[in-house]
């Protein structure tokens, strides 16, 4: 695994996938809207889905992810967020 913490407002799937994979929430809407997303192994449609902890999220054609879960709220009312990326 590889251990990516970062910053993000909510805990949405598509503020989160941008944390994981670098990448803008509005470049990733196309992926979530075309079937590409799997939580837990079930297709996702809405980039506005909540994670819980320990959600497994796979994207086809970028990789794997475990999200581990928040750590701590910011003082600006940001959440903390800890990920470990499937390393190949």
């Amino acid at each position: 695994f590889q251990e990516i913490v970062g910053t993000v407002s909510s805990v949405r799937l598509d503020s989160i996938l941008s944390v994981a994979f670098h990448t803008s929430r509005s470049s990733l809407t196309g992926l979530i809207e075309g079937g590409k997303v799997y939580v837990g192994g079930k297709v996702i449609l809405s980039n506005s889905y909540t994670l819980k902890e320990n959600d497994v999220v796979s994207v086809r054609g970028l990789g794997k992810f475990v999200y581990v879960g928040t750590t701590y709220q910011t003082k600006k009312g940001r959440y903390s967020v800890k990920i470990l990326l499937y390393s190949s």
